[in-house]
């Protein structure tokens, strides 16, 4: 199926590869305009190093649930912040802070963005 041996140790990771190789060869690859585009777009991915001081954007409209004392606090990111409890909060770490009643970092709190 391949042109050398995968050098892979998962058995679902190979059942999936093996499953868009078959794909591939029924309904045709990727053209070379798009891969083009997936390689020039991979170029300017950066590495976990490079977003390390990088500032948390989830996506509007995501929800981040945690599991505190006993209850679960929802959060909804909206487009000017965070929102909790009716209120809307600028960062994760004034919501924590209300919650626990002590400072907190909100990435850590929260276990959110490798933080």
């Amino acid at each position: 199926m391949f042109e050398h041996p995968p050098a892979i140790s998962s058995r679902e990771y190979m059942i999936s590869k093996l499953a868009y190789r078959i794909q591939e060869l029924i309904y045709g690859g990727v053209d070379e305009v798009t891969q083009k585009k997936i390689q020039e777009a991979a170029k300017k991915i950066k590495s976990p190093k490079d977003s390390i001081n990088q500032k948390f954007h989830p996506m509007v409209g995501s929800k981040i649930i945690k599991e505190y004392k006993g209850k679960s606090i929802e959060i909804l990111v909206v487009d000017n912040g965070f929102s909790y409890a009716g209120e809307i909060y600028k960062s994760l770490s004034s919501i924590a802070t209300k919650i626990t009643g002590a400072k907190w970092n909100g990435l850590k709190f929260f276990g959110v963005a490798g933080a």
